[in-house]
């Protein structure tokens, strides 16, 4: 232990005597170490904590000089432990002067006879200092053999931080990079992590950060690997002044730390895999053969009725997802139902029990950089229809910007347009319509085959002489008699469109793609369909019969009127495209 100013006086062969007792408590202070100093100013040679030795060879009996006046308030502002004054060397006594400064600065002052050498006084401080840094040391090696023991659990991160708190007589908690809690020492921590913030964007690798809080003493040390990536942040509190917490055990446990995260990488990979796979066939309707690995894996299986979550996010945000669903290693996790998940092409899916769903949302909606879409319920044999639900879900909350959307809510979360690229659905369009493209009509004279009347371009008239180009066809020339004997002296002009509102402007040409986008839009009903347009429903019926014949298909077909009521949605041909789709 180390000593005390009681410890000497109480020491026989030293003989002390105590002239001046100081402030209370002063001497139980443990003593740091010995210095012998004859000057009228020793401050400049001693640290604190020190007992000085004397015998007032600079010192006068009667009055203290000018240097001498704040001897002992200088030595007092220092913290020095006390003073030993030799006497029956310089003096005969304590100079009254000083026993009275002592007293009045609150400095400990002990009388050491002659017979006692300084170095006898030196020795036992010595040996005092010496069996206090044993003592420590094998504190040290106890709590580190401890440590050591913990990181041969199962889980052993949870071992060290839940051993660290139990050594440093407080609580522990082990924060990944990005500041998250992994694991700690209790369920509520009494420091929140936003208290912390500060402490962790501030700290320096290989340095610790003390910050006092809530009348804590805590510690910020970073976990660190040998090539100085960061793992994460241990930090360490117990209640006290600043200095109370064993910084020396939380360095090692953060040192340890590091090696269990380190050496536990190769396997926390290959369960990540073998979570993936097991997922992936919950997934795709072959859940029966995973229950048996649930426990191991997750610590159990969800209970139906399931939803099933898409996470989408950064490679880092996706990880801290995964770390806040570990069942072994998260706090969360582990207060809740057990949850399915595993990372699938970049991206986490999670099964989790319907009561639990919105905990957990809540939950990763604390990351902004996320993206959750969330499926309606289902059960174990309706998670494939679980995991479209949660595709679609998540593709519109990419295309709207929301952070997070259920299936179904709004009424849009399956339209088309927002799960199927639009790229994609323009080329089927243009590819769909391409027979058509460069088909046009004159609905002056009616859809009569053959002449100038009728279909111009595309291949949909018999026996008439036009040509076209891509786009839209414009018949040139003057009008003749056609193979069914009708004509008519007509000029129409190319590149005319029906108006919005669905009635035909001025032109006496229209397009043939113009003509299928009415008929879709009227729902395939030819009077609606030829109103639209500005025909009679005898002229429509043969517009759409030629349309039909040069697409092959059957127009009354319910399929094919589906197909074109997108790919007139999405085209580029026709004069009628709707801007808000085709560009």
């Amino acid at each position: 232990m180390a000593v005390t100013l009681n410890d000497l006086l109480a020491e026989s062969s030293l003989d002390l005597s105590l002239v001046v007792e100081g402030e209370p408590g002063a001497l139980d202070d443990p003593i740091v170490w010995v210095h012998a100093s004859e000057s009228t100013d020793p401050t400049p040679y001693l640290e604190g904590g020190e007992l000085l030795l004397l015998t007032g060879l600079q010192m006068p009996d009667d009055e203290p000089t000018e240097e001498l006046r704040l001897y002992a308030s200088r030595l007092a502002g220092i913290g020095i432990r006390g003073i030993g004054f030799g006497i029956e060397v310089n003096h005969p006594a304590i100079p009254q002067w000083l026993v009275d400064q002592c007293e009045h600065a609150g400095v400990p002052l002990l009388s050491v006879p002659l017979e006692t050498p300084f170095i006898a006084i030196s020795k036992r401080v010595s040996r005092g200092v010496a069996d206090s840094k044993n003592q420590e040391f094998a504190r040290m090696y106890r709590a580190q053999q401890q440590l050591i023991r913990s990181a041969r659990q199962v889980d052993p991160v949870r071992g060290i931080v839940t051993k660290t708190a139990q050594l440093v007589g407080g609580w522990a908690a082990l924060l990944n990079p990005a500041g998250k809690v992994r694991e700690s020492s209790h369920h509520f921590l009494p420091v929140g992590v936003e208290e912390l913030s500060d402490a962790l964007t501030f700290s320096k690798l290989g340095e610790t950060h003390f910050f006092q809080a809530k009348g804590y003493d805590i510690a910020v040390l970073h976990v660190a690997t040998p090539a100085h990536v960061t793992l994460g942040y241990l930090v360490a509190g117990c209640r006290g002044v600043k200095g109370s917490l064993d910084q020396t055990l939380c360095a090692e446990a953060a040192t340890m730390l590091a090696l269990a995260i380190g050496s536990s990488s190769r396997g926390t990979l290959a369960l990540t895999h073998f979570r993936t796979a097991l997922t992936r066939d919950c997934l795709e309707g072959r859940s029966e053969d995973v229950h048996r690995y649930a426990d191991d894996l997750w610590g159990g299986m969800p209970h139906e009725p399931l939803e099933v979550l898409r996470v989408m996010g950064e490679p880092d945000a996706i990880e801290s997802a995964a770390r806040l669903l570990e069942p072994f290693g998260s706090h969360i996790a582990r207060n809740m139902n057990p949850v399915m998940y595993g990372e699938i092409d970049d991206e986490l899916w999670v099964v989790v029990s319907q009561s639990n769903v919105d905990e957990w949302l809540v939950q990763l909606g604390k990351d902004t950089r996320l993206t959750v879409g969330e499926s309606s319920g289902c059960t174990w044999r309706g998670l494939p229809r679980g995991r479209h639900e949660a595709f679609q879900a998540g593709a519109e909350a990419l295309a709207s910007g929301e952070r997070s959307v259920r299936y179904g809510s709004g009424g849009s979360a399956a339209a088309l347009e927002r799960v199927i690229d639009p790229a994609t659905m323009r080329a089927f369009a243009d590819l769909r319509l391409a027979p058509i493209s460069t088909m046009t009509f004159d609905i002056s004279v009616g859809a009569h085959r053959g002449g100038s009347g009728g279909a111009v371009g595309g291949g949909a008239a018999d026996g008439a002489s036009s040509s076209f180009s891509q786009g839209v066809a414009s018949q040139t020339g003057e009008s003749s008699a056609g193979a069914d004997g009708d004509g008519a002296d007509s000029s129409p002009s190319a590149g005319s469109r029906t108006g919005r509102d669905g009635i035909i402007d001025s032109s006496t040409t229209i397009q043939a793609v113009d003509v299928v986008r009415a008929w879709v839009d009227s729902r395939g009903r030819v009077e609606e369909a030829a109103r639209r347009i500005g025909v009679h429903r005898h002229t429509m019926t043969k517009y759409i019969a030629r349309i039909g014949e040069a697409m092959h298909v059957s127009m009354d077909d319910p399929g094919v009127m589906a197909e074109l009521w997108y790919a007139c949605r999405y085209t580029r041909f026709g004069s009628d495209r709707d801007p808000g789709f085709a560009s």
